[in-house]
């Protein structure tokens, strides 16, 4: 079939500010100025080619950055007894009405899955948690591509472990931790007891001897938990092309070893390149219009925009 001479397009809510031409690869491109609108609407274009006519039809959001909220079910975790938690991510846009976005998610540990939408603004996605059985926090990132808004969960994933330990034998022991009591279990004759006990992510636990209804002194018992990973990082976009003028924003989220917002101190991001910020809770700093977006971010809640160093030369 052969291309067609001229294509015309019609908007019928919106205007199009100039007519399709036709470019090098065969496509045709026009230039489109949407609507004022403070709700989502519909565009329709009508396109006519010669004798044919087809209708398309564009959903317009409003103007503004959009809102995402993330919720978990269950939460917490329960290492090694929950296998999987299902995310629930809302999105509404400027006006708080549900909203379509493209949606990017990250984990700092443990596999998320595919992203669907269910409907409207809603969308689910199941996280996996990671094998280590220690006590830790899973930051989970929800990134919206088509305007840089996200939305960071810390998920608390506990641990449910044996404590081994010694004590005057016929004795009772009972552990606490961060205030809720295991046990007790008797300490048998050779002065020995294995107590299990759920430790959140920073628990401190302490132990209680019960000798014929005295209780003796507490003492703090050192799980020997190991670190985790405390920070969740995204990039939009995630690739950029080499050469100077490629820009990308740098978004993170950052907490403390229960899960809390933490401020962060300033350091390189990355390893050349030209970075402005990091800013918490104010504007992107950065010098193309770009990427001076404000947007209200919570403590914890880094961005960055970065950009790439010129491309090397070849030499002769």
């Amino acid at each position: 079939m052969a291309a067609p001479a001229s294509v015309t397009v019609a908007a019928t809510r919106g205007a199009v500010l100039t007519p399709p031409a036709r470019g090098p690869d065969g496509l045709w491109r026009f230039s489109y100025r949407p609507p004022a609108a403070t709700g989502r609407s519909t565009e329709t274009f009508v396109v006519r080619a010669g004798t044919l006519e087809r209708r398309l039809e564009l959903t317009l959001e409003p103007w503004g950055r959009t809102v995402l909220a993330i919720h978990v079910k269950p939460s917490p975790l329960v290492l090694g007894r929950d296998g999987s938690a299902e995310l629930q991510i809302r999105v509404t846009d400027a006006t708080g009405k549900p909203a379509a976005a493209g949606l990017r998610l990250s984990a700092s540990t443990g596999v998320l899955g595919r992203v669907k939408e269910v409907a409207p603004g809603e969308y689910r996605a199941t996280y996996r948690p990671p094998r280590d059985r220690f006590p830790q926090v899973a930051l989970i990132l929800a990134l919206s591509v088509g305007d840089g808004a996200f939305a960071v969960h810390a998920l608390p994933l506990h641990a449910a472990i044996v404590v081994p330990g010694e004590g005057e034998p016929g004795g009772q022991m009972r552990i606490i931790v961060d205030g809720r009591s295991f046990g007790p279990v008797k300490v048998d004759e050779r002065g020995q007891f294995r107590l299990p006990i759920v430790v959140p992510p920073g628990g401190r636990a302490v132990g209680v001897m019960d000798r014929r209804g005295r209780q003796h002194a507490a003492a703090e018992i050192d799980l020997k938990l190991p670190a985790f990973k405390r920070v969740v990082a995204a990039a939009l976009p995630s690739e950029l092309p080499a050469g100077a003028g490629s820009r990308t924003e740098i978004l993170a989220a950052v907490v403390d070893a229960r899960g809390r917002p933490r401020a962060a101190r300033r350091r390189r991001c990355a390893p050349s390149g030209a970075r402005s910020g990091p800013r918490a809770g104010g504007p992107t700093a950065a010098s193309s219009p770009s990427t001076r977006r404000r947007a209200s971010w919570g403590p914890g809640r880094w961005r960055w925009s970065w950009a790439a160093p010129a491309a090397p030369t070849a030499s002769a």
